[in-house]
């Protein structure tokens, strides 16, 4: 049985490239108004206590998360979140909770979505012009043949 690997034409590479680049722009908006609309509803804070840290690794990325356990609303709630490599098990940090739902919180100072923001804006601001670029050279090819 002979199988042909699927060959894409430099164009549709560009444009599977665009598309990508295009989506990667829609997640990085939506979690920065997800975040946004957590931080404007999380209206109240307390300290929560860093009760365990997992580190999950695989080939292509590395994630912390920590175990957080503080007081809302006289309840004892635990709950992960996302952190840095600097946080430690019994570090004491900023809760910020919804008093309406508390369901609604994030651990440190700003919701994940927000704090990655810094990183996927340099990854794109470095993605999209390399894109251009080979766009615009694509289509010199093009014209010249």
């Amino acid at each position: 049985m002979n199988t042909e690997r699927l060959r894409l034409s430099p164009k549709n590479r560009m444009i599977l490239l665009g598309i990508l680049i295009a989506l990667f722009i829609c997640v990085f908006l939506y979690d920065f108004v997800s975040g946004m609309i957590l931080m404007k509803r999380c209206t109240m804070q307390t300290t929560g206590k860093i009760t365990k840290i997992t580190n999950y690794s695989s080939k292509y990325s590395h994630s912390t998360y920590a175990d957080v356990k503080c007081v809302i609303n006289g309840n004892v709630v635990t709950f992960t979140s996302r952190c840095t490599y600097k946080n430690y098990k019994g570090d004491k940090i900023p809760v910020h909770y919804n008093p309406d739902n508390p369901k609604e919180k994030y651990a440190f100072d700003v919701p994940y979505g927000i704090s990655s923001l810094k990183l996927r804006f340099l990854i794109l601001i470095f993605v999209i012009p390399v894109w251009i670029f080979m766009a615009k050279r694509q289509n010199q090819k093009e014209n010249d043949a």
